[in-house]
């Protein structure tokens, strides 16, 4: 799992991001700094497990206003997530493949998709 945010830098001038992210047992915990040239900072960071994590951000070696940042992350509950809409129908009669139909296939214009797995 990552976690993302953006470090607004446009009004304080030249200088240089950087963050720490810290698990809570004191171990670091990988993070990515992209300086997108615009006057801001993607981060990602990557939480190994559930719990409480501290996040430290910097610019010109001062921490910005409210760092460092106190973070809980959360199991997540994918049976929550839903899908619909006409993409996702049955089809009655298929024509991608026997003519019993598939219960899993989905006719998508003149394509077929196998269905069973579905991001939320």
């Amino acid at each position: 799992m990552a976690a993302e945010f953006t470090v607004f830098t446009k009004e304080a001038g030249d200088g240089d991001v950087d963050v720490r992210v810290i698990d809570n047992n004191g171990k670091k915990v990988p993070v990515d700094v992209k300086d997108n040239k615009d006057g801001t900072y993607t981060v990602i960071y990557y939480p190994t497990s559930v719990g409480s994590y501290t996040v430290n951000i910097t610019f010109n070696e001062e921490s910005i206003p409210k760092s460092p940042f106190k973070v809980n992350v959360c199991q997540t509950n994918s049976s929550a997530c839903r899908a619909y809409g006409p993409g996702l129908e049955k089809v009655t009669k298929s024509t991608c493949g026997s003519e019993k139909g598939d219960a899993n296939a989905r006719e998508i214009g003149a394509r077929c998709a196998e269905s069973r797995y579905v991001p939320c």
